[in-house]
């Protein structure tokens, strides 16, 4: 029994061309492109084959505009791949259909589902008929597709976040240097250059840490939430303004006692009165250079580990409950 294309495949290029004129399509990447080429070679190799029309017509129309130098997308390489699996022997397709398999089991990373699909299936298996092969190789090659699209979807909006937070990590950066150079240079203690150097020092640890989150996304699979969180962006610019507040609040629990010991920064105050929010702003500050650091470097934590303050906060809440509630 022939297997042949569906009605909407062989119009799939010249559908396109009726479409909205601000759609932009992807662009195939390099290595597409290589495999395109590929497939163009063996799709050459199944012309002198007995055929399906509609599938020499729609793989033909490919072919001919990566010979214009047009631009080609994944869809052009799924409608050419599908086109060459149509033309295939019937001797070949069983041989075709474990390769597909692997291919999808490698782009997927969990394939538990498949498996289970694959249980339910294992009466139509043993033996399986050319026409059921042929059928699960379609829809193999069609998810197979799917998951090529949202992975690369996936990576390009991974990348474009990452340049950007490491944009604010370098400016934050220059203007944390900036801070530190002109209290070294002017010796004057403004009321808002200390808590700015601790805003800065907590943004580029909420920076890293966001940064870091990017890098642990899966690069197989599909995962819509994912998708969504990357496609919103929202962390860019969240994690380090929380970073930056968090790095603040540490350094009031410093300068109140509330958090204290050998690993954490003391503070000193050059003024035993304090009446307004300006001289304690002015008037807490580390004592010696070890101090310094550790204060930066505690800043820097309280944005990186994003729970450290609230968990810090939630702490204290506890133990002061416990307080009351003792007779």
């Amino acid at each position: 029994m022939s297997f042949t294309l569906p009605p909407w495949i062989p119009s799939i290029g010249r559908k396109r061309k009726h479409l909205n004129a601000n759609f932009r399509f992807a662009e195939l990447p390099g290595f597409g492109t290589n495999y395109l080429d590929h497939l163009i070679g063996e799709f050459e190799s199944l012309k002198g084959m007995p055929a399906d029309k509609a599938a020499c017509d729609s793989g033909q129309r490919i072919v001919d505009k990566a010979v214009a130098g047009e631009k080609l997308t994944w869809g052009d390489t799924y409608v050419l791949e599908r086109a060459v699996f149509v033309l295939l022997p019937n001797s070949e397709v069983h041989q075709r259909l474990w390769c597909v398999e692997a291919r999808y089991r490698d782009a997927v990373g969990d394939s538990t589902a498949y498996d289970n699909y694959l249980k339910v299936e294992a009466p139509n298996l043993t033996p399986e008929s050319d026409e059921h092969a042929r059928a699960r190789l379609d829809n193999l090659i069609r998810e197979l597709y799917r998951l090529y699209t949202v992975i690369e979807c996936r990576q390009n909006m991974r990348t474009s976040l990452s340049r950007k937070a490491v944009v604010f990590t370098f400016f934050s950066l220059v203007a944390l240097v900036s801070l530190t150079l002109w209290r070294v240079h002017d010796h004057r203690d403004t009321p808002i250059l200390l808590f700015a150097i601790v805003f800065a020092s907590g943004s580029i640890g909420g920076a890293v840490s966001f940064v870091r989150r990017l890098q642990s996304l899966p690069n197989r699979g599909e995962s819509l939430g994912d998708l969504v969180e990357l496609n919103g962006g929202s962390g860019q610019y969240f994690s380090p303004m929380a970073g930056g507040l968090f790095a603040i609040v540490l350094y009031i629990l410093f300068a109140a006692g509330l958090v204290s010991g050998a690993l954490f920064p003391t503070l000193e105050s050059s003024s035993a009165c304090a009446s307004r929010i300006s001289d304690f702003a002015s008037a807490i500050h580390p004592s010696m250079v070890e101090e310094w650091g550790k204060l930066l470097i505690w800043s820097f934590i309280a944005g990186f580990a994003e729970r450290f303050v609230p968990d810090t906060l939630d702490h204290l809440i506890a133990r002061s409950e416990e307080r009351n509630e003792r007779p």
